[in-house]
């Protein structure tokens, strides 16, 4: 693991300080790796739909029984995750079978920059992390979904829940 210094991303540093989900574990994953993405120019955001987690492990805050989906960001073989922030206090990287050792998934979509950079022109992004100032009603979330081939899938099949041949769709699709 490499500790990251934060105020070299002022995306992402503005980001966490300006963007609060509606309830704890929402959403945030989804506009901090935009953020980081933003940041950084060999930057790759990806999404994975995560298998759902064990009977002992929901005990754990912020866990889920059913699928979900997460956004995190790859640098090389690295992962940086940035909704891990306040749990662990700093910003870090980690190699990435590291993180798909701890983090299975069904399915992962990976969306490059030129996209994230096309999207965030599009919505104005980079001002509303910046600054806070929405440019586009349209939630970061949704338009970053409606622009995959994982969110197309799950959007298809009521996400969430997913059934088992559900997750078999958007595995497939990814």
């Amino acid at each position: 693991m490499r500790k990251l210094d934060l105020a070299k991303f002022s995306h992402l540093a503005r980001c966490i300080e300006i963007v609060r989900p509606a309830a704890p574990h929402e959403g945030l994953c989804f506009h901090r790796s935009v953020a980081l993405v933003l940041d950084v120019p060999t930057a790759v955001l990806v999404i994975g739909l995560m298998e759902p987690v064990t009977e002992e492990e929901l005990e754990i805050e912020g866990t889920s029984a059913v699928p979900w989906l997460h956004a995190w960001v790859e640098i090389g073989d690295e992962v940086i995750a940035p909704t891990l922030v306040e749990r662990v206090g700093y910003l870090y990287a980690l190699p990435r079978h590291v993180y798909y050792t701890q983090n299975p998934m069904v399915g992962r979509e990976e969306v490059s920059r030129s996209t994230i950079m096309k999207l965030a022109r599009q919505e104005g992004w980079s001002a509303y992390f910046k600054r806070g100032v929405r440019k586009s009603p349209h939630p970061l979330g949704n338009v970053l979904l409606e622009s995959t081939k994982i969110g197309k899938v799950a959007e298809s099949v009521g996400f969430p829940p997913f059934s088992n041949d559900d997750l078999e769709k958007v595995a497939r699709a990814s």
